[in-house]
């Protein structure tokens, strides 16, 4: 069952964008939404994931309650043809509840002061992560490490729009509709507010010895961010996700399916940079 906790984590991290088509809305004021990267600019965010999770086994639920608390800063480090993001996990705090005993996650502990780069193109397109060797968090989530970190830039359309105008973006295996409903001021900048709304199905074998598994989760998720359109960042982000599906293994000759529950939120917040935060 541990095994398997690090697959739950991630699931609403994974990236979504491979096209994207607009569907104009009412003439509005129009907003650019699009991501601005500047050499040596360095953004300070925190995030929490909290994820729930129960498997039914014999007619008997277990239920594992997951929390990660993580303080990352984005530093951009190039702009050229590449855009290079340097991204710095400067403090990981979890926890993983099952029943009475509470313990830590270890894939997430791998991540403790360890700083990948991002390879992106001007729309925010990720083409290549470094440095994640010696990470297991990443290896056992169920996405691609571009398409995770790059769900953060390219889920903008990178045009104007206008109050209601959404588009649609997808992957293999999600499909998620934005909308832009306004401005809004979040932390001290002016926000453009962008709905999400997506479904997404995913099948993925696991990681466990002496038996062949697989994952199988279909869900639902809704959220908003709130991105900053002079400076072109994210300054907050809030998704809540819901699945549900089965797990299957199979050894030798036995096979078992288990019903599996997921319900997991994840919120992103800019936070005002200090010395003490690049150190």
């Amino acid at each position: 069952m541990k095994r398997f906790t690090a697959v739950a984590v991630l699931l609403f991290s994974l990236g979504c964008a491979n096209k994207a088509a607009i569907e104009t809305g009412k003439p509005v004021e129009s907003v650019l939404l699009k991501s601005k990267f500047v050499p040596d600019d360095t953004t300070f965010y925190k995030q929490s994931t909290t994820s729930n999770m129960t498997m039914e086994m014999r007619g008997v639920s277990q239920t594992i309650d997951m929390n990660i608390e993580t303080e990352l800063l984005y530093v951009v480090k190039d702009t050229g043809e590449v855009t290079k993001m340097d991204i710095v996990f400067n403090k990981v705090d979890n926890s993983v509840r099952m029943g009475d005993n509470v313990s830590n996650n270890k894939e997430a502990n791998t991540l403790q002061g360890k700083t990948i780069t991002l390879n992106m193109d001007r729309k925010g397109k990720v083409s290549k992560v470094e440095g994640l060797e010696g990470i297991d968090f990443f290896r056992k989530s169920l996405g691609k490490p571009e398409e995770q970190f790059g769900s953060q830039f390219d889920f903008l359309p990178d045009k104007e729009v206008n109050t209601n105008d959404s588009w649609t973006v997808e992957s293999d295996i999600q499909k998620t509709t934005y909308m832009f409903t306004g401005t809004e001021n979040k932390e001290g900048f002016e926000c453009a507010k962008i709905s999400i709304k997506g479904e997404l199905n995913v099948e993925k074998p696991l990681e466990m010895p002496g038996v062949k598994a697989k994952i199988k989760l279909k869900g639902t998720f809704t959220g908003n961010n709130w991105f900053a359109v002079k400076e072109g960042k994210l300054i907050e982000s809030k998704i809540s996700t819901s699945m549900e599906g089965e797990q299957e293994i199979q050894k030798e000759s036995t096979s078992m399916k288990i019903p599996v529950y997921i319900d997991q939120t994840v919120n992103v917040k800019y936070q005002k940079l200090n010395i003490k935060d690049q150190n």
